[in-house]
């Protein structure tokens, strides 16, 4: 179970163009686009993973396995950088 780094800011970019998320304890912003700040928002204050999946192929059409994968790498990288902690 994952959830977002309690220091984490985020800043909107406008209207459905995605987030910035700014690290406060390393100083560190990332830009997500609207698919990758829905996954960040679903893992609110604690997720798993295959949750997040579930709600990623209701919200958007795609090959049920190739959404699987694409949320796993990117939950990877968003624990890597210090986006995503687990709950």
């Amino acid at each position: 179970m994952y959830k977002l780094n309690i220091n984490m800011e985020k800043l909107p970019l406008g209207a459905d163009e995605g987030l910035v998320f700014f690290n406060g304890s390393t100083g560190d912003t990332h830009v997500a686009d609207e698919i990758a700040a829905d996954i960040l928002d679903c893992f609110g204050s604690g997720r798993e993973v295959d949750d997040v999946i579930s709600d990623m192929l209701e919200r958007y059409d795609g090959d049920p396995e190739q959404v699987a994968a694409d949320v796993r790498t990117f939950t990877a990288k968003l624990v890597e950088k210090g986006l995503l902690v687990k709950a």
